[in-house]
């Protein structure tokens, strides 16, 4: 019978099935850097979404401007957009809740001479600009 003749330090480590320090360094590592790019990657769309979103409300506000001019057949309003004009569009079932910007920026109601001198009313949020405007995301994120 041949007998093999197992080294100390091998049996030792086949008795302590563990971890040596250097392996857990390096997934902890692997999984720093890990979480790292998927942070990034998250502010980006999260940015993303806010601008669209903001875009989305003031496409329904203008929609729901115009309804009301419309309905009330004046061509002029007035130049400012606060929370009392929202809510009074909102009651009047114009809007069906009161929009607001994702990151708190507030809407302003430009009014612009367009073709056959009839007015164009486009609305601006303070940190997105208009909806017509397409901005890089970089300016969003921080």
């Amino acid at each position: 019978m041949l007998k093999l003749r197992i080294s100390d330090n091998y049996q030792r480590r086949l008795r302590f099935k563990a971890f040596t320090l250097i392996e857990l360094m390096i997934v902890i590592a692997i999984i720093g850097i890990l979480a790292a790019i998927a942070s990034v990657s998250y502010q980006k769309v999260k940015a993303q979404s806010q601008y669209k979103l903001c875009k989305e409300n003031m496409f329904v506000i203008e929609g729901a401007i115009n309804q009301y001019c419309l309905d009330k057949q004046k061509d002029d309003i007035q130049q400012s957009i606060d929370d009392t004009f929202l809510q009074m569009l909102v009651n009047e079932n114009y809007l069906k809740n009161l929009p607001k910007c994702a990151i708190k920026g507030q809407y302003t109601l430009e009014v612009k001479s367009g073709q056959d001198n009839k007015n164009e009313k486009v609305i601006k949020c303070s940190i997105h600009g208009t909806r017509y405007e397409e901005r890089p995301l970089s300016d969003f994120t921080k």
